[in-house]
This record gives structure tokens, C-alpha cells and sequence, in this order.
């Protein structure tokens, strides 16, 4: 609640930052765009940049040091970890470059590519007290039994094809595995892009009638 335990907390200076220097009539604006395409992929046609002091007001918007914690674990131990932050995704890049002295991307991402899912490591002697056994297990995906359609996109950064690959393989009720059908769609246009309903949500509402 107070941001003792939280990772790159949003702060009322960077939504002001970005109110003054993203907004339409700043010659700074193009930067704005530019700093989220070098995290996350490249796609000026679909970013508002109306909406870009919006974008970079809630970024960063936060996540836990355990979380952080947990990704550099699965990049020391080549078990990929699972999590819907953006934020942490970006970080763990980062922390991979700098455990691996690798600056490229890419690479990074062929390093800590996953082959199972590993849950919190506690340290030895708590991970014995509370999983059983020194080591924490791996999550059983196999357990995932609910209905689910993968969509993915070829210049997301965060969760490249392999990785969507990965998934569907260990997903025993995958009912779609689903392209963006746009090359250049990155990961933060799943939700500013401007024509991210007819190319994403119109489907993805359509599946969900089906269950």
C-alpha cells in the first residue's frame, strides 16, 4: 500500500512528465513514442499519439520485488517464470542482460527461453518447509483445463512465437492458437492500438460466445 515492496511504483512527476512532453504539440512527443517501441516493438502506424501522455502517465505502473525476484530466478535457473506485468516482463530483459552480459534482446530471450514453469524459490531452507523439498516445484499446466484460444503477434517483443509455441504444447485444452493479422502489431498494441478491435478484440469476443 505505501510502495515499501513494490518495483518502479508510478509516481504523480512521471504522469506529469508525460502530460507536458507527450502531449500533441511538443516537439518531444516522438520521443515519447519511441521509448515505448524500444521496450516493446515498433508500430507507428498503429500508436494514437494523442493518447501517449495517457500511455506514459501509468507507466511505470508498478510491480512486486518478489515478482522481479521471481524472474531473475527463472533466468539464473533456465525455468521460465509466468506474469502479466509488462513491467516486469521489461525488467526481466534487463536483468537477463545483466546476468548473461548479453545487451541484445533477442538473445536474451534464446538464453531464459523456457521449457517448464517454476514457482517461487524461498531459499532452501523455507522452500523445504513449505513445498517439501529444497528446490520449489515446477507448475503442473497440465492442471489448465479450461477452454483456451492464444492470440499472438510477430513483433511482440515480450512473448515471441517460440515462447506462444512453448505454451500451446503444455495447454492441454488449446482451442486456437491465433495470429494478429498485422506483422508489425508489438505487445503494448493488444491494448492502444488503433485498430486493435477489428484485428483483435471483434475475435476474441466472438470465442468467447462459444463457451
Amino acid at each position: 500500500m505505501i510502495g515499501v515492496y513494490e518495483f518502479l511504483p508510478n509516481s504523480e512527476f512521471l504522469t506529469l512528465v508525460g502530460g507536458v512532453f507527450c502531449k500533441d504539440d511538443a516537439l518531444t512527443q516522438k520521443l515519447c513514442g519511441n521509448v515505448l517501441f524500444l521496450m516493446c516493438g515498433f508500430n507507428q502506424d498503429q500508436l494514437n499519439t494523442t493518447l501517449l501522455p495517457v500511455i506514459m502517465g501509468q507507466l511505470p505502473a508498478g510491480s512486486s520485488t518478489n515478482q522481479l525476484l521471481h524472474y531473475a530466478q527463472g533466468i539464473n535457473s533456465g525455468k521460465g517464470v509466468v506474469s502479466v506485468e509488462p513491467v516486469s516482463v521489461c525488467v526481466s530483459c534487463f536483468m537477463c542482460d545483466l546476468h548473461t552480459r548479453y545487451k541484445h534482446r533477442q538473445m536474451c530471450r534464446l538464453l531464459a527461453l523456457p521449457t517448464k514453469y517454476r514457482e517461487f524459490s524461498y531459499g532452501m531452507i523455507k522452500n523445504l518447509a513449505i513445498y517439501g523439498s529444497l528446490t520449489p516445484p515446477d507448475y503442473d499446466l497440465s492442471k489448465i483445463t479450461a477452454p483456451v484460444f492464444l492470440h499472438w503477434s510477430d513483433n511482440d517483443w515480450m512473448a515471441d512465437t517460440g515462447d506462444v509455441r512453448e505454451l500451446q504444447s503444455k495447454l492441454p485444452n488449446v482451442k486456437g492458437s491465433i495470429r494478429v493479422p498485422l506483422a508489425t502489431f508489438n505487445h503494448l498494441d493488444y491494448m492502444w492500438a488503433i485498430d486493435v478491435k477489428p484485428l483483435l478484440y471483434d475475435t476474441v469476443l466472438e470465442n468467447m460466445k462459444k463457451f
